[in-house]
């Protein structure tokens, strides 16, 4: 089976990165080919439009960003999006990060998904919330530098400064303070990107903007405090909130140990999506 991924992101290997690494699952002596050469199934993405001029058996589409969507173009559409259409699967980003950082281990995950209850507040770190974003934009662009003012956010980043962190010094951050600031670049329905799942797993109490339906039906409501109802010009408000949910030591301690999950995610429901719609052509 030859298989053409296009229109991803620069620097796209699908040997590496979630979607292909999906398929891989399914289909594991499937050829990742470099040119549009006998396509059996074309994999696109939502940067470009190079798709529409591939000849393929089979098409799939990966939505992982807010962006245009090709679901009348494809014969399966993968993303985040809640739907009744049959061909188009919910998979947010967040899940594919999860089994492509645990090497599809079911085993793994289920070790890591757990929430390890810690003694809150038993930081070297005095700064309760941390932050991490390049882009200032939406409600954060209001909360960060309030919360940093007053001394309760530690922000990194081209917000506050100019470091990026790594993926490796972001894991480190989480951990570093007892909470959280996971917000969304911006709303969108069933939208839920790994910001949420990033501090769960490290063991911080996040606070949440973005797709309130999303986030509860991904994760345990139980484990998050969502700022989904405030919108622009809410910053005052916001930082309030969060400002009194840090002083409430006994609240906060049962959702430490609350678990991430009301369910442990699986991924075999979209390995069969991917298998039904590929072997239905015939290939």
């Amino acid at each position: 089976m030859r298989i053409y991924f296009t229109d991803f992101w620069n620097g796209f290997n699908p040997e590496k990165h979630n979607i292909g690494l999906a398929i891989r699952q399914v289909f594991p002596n499937a050829e990742y080919i470099s040119e549009p050469i006998d396509v059996d199934v074309c994999v696109f993405s939502v940067f470009g439009n190079n798709h529409t001029d591939i000849d393929a058996r089979c098409k799939i589409s990966y939505q992982g960003e807010p962006g245009d969507s090709y679901f009348d173009s494809a014969d399966l559409a993968v993303g985040f999006d809640f739907s009744t259409n049959p061909k188009i699967f919910r998979c947010p980003i967040w899940k594919l990060g999860l089994y492509e950082n645990h090497n599809y281990d079911i085993g793994l995950i289920r070790k890591f998904t757990k929430k390890r209850p810690i003694q809150l507040y038993n930081y070297t770190n005095t700064i309760p919330i941390g932050a991490m974003y390049s882009n200032p934009s939406g409600l954060r662009y209001e909360v960060i530098p309030l919360l940093v003012q007053n001394g309760l956010c530690a922000s990194y980043g081209r917000f506050c400064r100019s470091h990026i962190p790594t993926i490796d010094e972001k894991e480190a951050i989480v951990k570093e303070h007892p909470f959280h600031l996971s917000f969304e670049n911006g709303k969108r329905e069933g939208y839920v990107s790994e910001k949420l799942k990033d501090a769960l797993l490290g063991d911080s109490i996040p606070f949440y903007w973005g797709d309130s339906r999303g986030a509860n039906d991904d994760f345990n409501p139980n484990a998050f405090f969502d700022l989904s109802c405030f919108n622009m010009g809410d910053g005052e408000k916001a930082c309030a909130m969060i400002y009194n949910i840090i002083n409430r030591p006994n609240i906060c301690q049962d959702m430490q140990s609350a678990p991430v999950f009301k369910t442990l995610p699986e991924m075999d429901t979209l390995f069969d999506a991917i298998r039904n719609v590929v072997t239905g052509y015939d290939i």
